[in-house]
């Protein structure tokens, strides 16, 4: 039986962590997929992201970071990667915001994706994400239980946690800077106030700091030291000679959950079959961000053949959602969470060349998805429309 290695072609220039089966973050090698999974241990499926920078340094040394109301004990318990060591952060008896701050000046009018891994100690029981001029009314989690406690301002958007091992959560949410002050990570033992005089044992465990610039989504963890570091961005591929591909007619089936900004006008290919090298003979799935809206194209010489929307109202980073097409020469449908999509077209192009099924590619650069790909299934013929529904 042929195993991912043997037909897909995977590449990303960086290591990159993820959330394993057992909850743990793994890091993934140098040009190594990444199978991740959610926190019940339930697959997820192939990881795939575009390129991100962390601009907090030594992301798990918190002695290195800036300090108001806290101090600092070194390698306190094991972290979420069970090889490093999270530290111990205590409240001091002086009625503050107790935080630690990292990433340097923040730039007004940039949007931040702040993100941490936390776990209760003793006595402390919130988190909250402040700094980057937005003021009061931060977002708020429970680090005991896990929830959300306060969304906070609209200036925050995106407030998200999820559960690890040894119950840490990882913490995140996106602000909106209004000045170029630092993001801070602050823990508190009053949600309303934030100020509350600690006890000089009360604390928390902090690890793995994160500040992606420029970010309307959170994405996997980048550990630092000295340096910012980027995490590139993931490309899948598939040779049409290492499997049965039919020029003829085929069906084209993908499920998907993808994280996107619906603040900016991109195309972002979920998955395509067409050329490595130009535009010319393609037939892409299309997440177009400003529209929400999941389409599918079929272009021969440049030429727009097949325009069909699957669905006006996508989501964005909640559930898994499927979308499949199906043609021959005189026949294409399409199909999405198991009704048709569009009418039937006939002009389908069938004399372009095609050398690889790309997930997460386009021959120009800049339209990466980020996302969790489940499932990718090519049928070498025209399936009814009756089946293909089905089939979503």
């Amino acid at each position: 039986m042929s195993t991912f290695s043997d037909i897909i072609t995977f590449t990303r220039s960086t290591t990159g962590t993820y959330r394993s089966q057992s909850g743990l973050v793994e890091t993934g090698a140098v040009n190594a997929p990444r199978f991740e999974y959610d926190g019940s241990g339930n697959p997820l499926g192939l990881l795939v992201e575009e390129a991100r920078t962390n601009i907090a340094l030594q992301s798990e040394d918190m002695t290195a970071a800036s300090k108001t109301g806290v101090t600092v004990t070194s390698n306190a318990r094991f972290a979420p990667d069970r090889l490093g060591f999270a530290d111990l952060l205590k409240l001091s008896t002086t009625a503050e915001a107790h935080h630690v701050s990292r990433g340097g000046n923040a730039t007004a009018s940039t949007k931040y994706g702040m993100s941490c891994f936390v776990r209760k100690a003793q006595g402390t029981t919130y988190l909250a994400f402040g700094g980057l001029g937005i003021g009061s009314n931060p977002p708020v989690f429970n680090i005991v239980t896990g929830a959300i406690t306060s969304t906070g301002s609209s200036a925050w958007t995106k407030v998200e946690v999820e559960s690890y091992n040894d119950e840490f959560y990882r913490c995140s949410a996106i602000g909106a800077a209004t000045a170029t002050t630092p993001a801070q990570f602050i823990l508190a033992n009053d949600p309303s106030t934030l100020t509350t005089a600690g006890n000089g044992t009360d604390g928390a465990y902090l690890w793995g700091l994160q500040i992606e610039a420029a970010a309307n989504f959170v994405t996997s963890y980048i550990p630092t030291v000295a340096s910012t570091i980027t995490r590139a961005a993931d490309v899948t591929t598939v040779a049409i000679e290492d499997f049965y591909y039919r020029q003829a007619q085929g069906t084209l089936v993908v499920t998907f959950k993808p994280k996107y900004d619906e603040e900016a006008s991109s195309f972002l290919r979920v998955a395509e079959v067409g050329e490595s090298a130009t535009d010319q003979g393609r037939m892409p799935f299309i997440v177009e961000t400003a529209n929400t809206r999941l389409r599918f194209q079929a272009y021969e010489s440049s030429s727009l053949l097949w325009n069909v929307i699957l669905t006006a109202s996508l989501p964005n980073d909640g559930a898994f959602v499927t979308g499949a097409v199906t043609y021959i020469p005189s026949s294409g449908r399409a199909a999405y969470e198991g009704s048709l999509a569009g009418s039937e077209d006939t002009a389908i192009p069938l004399t372009t060349t095609r050398n690889t099924i790309g997930i997460m590619q386009k021959a120009n650069a800049g339209n990466t998805l980020t996302g969790h790909i489940k499932r990718f299934r090519y049928f070498p013929n025209r399936v009814s429309d009756s089946t293909l529904a089905a089939l979503t």
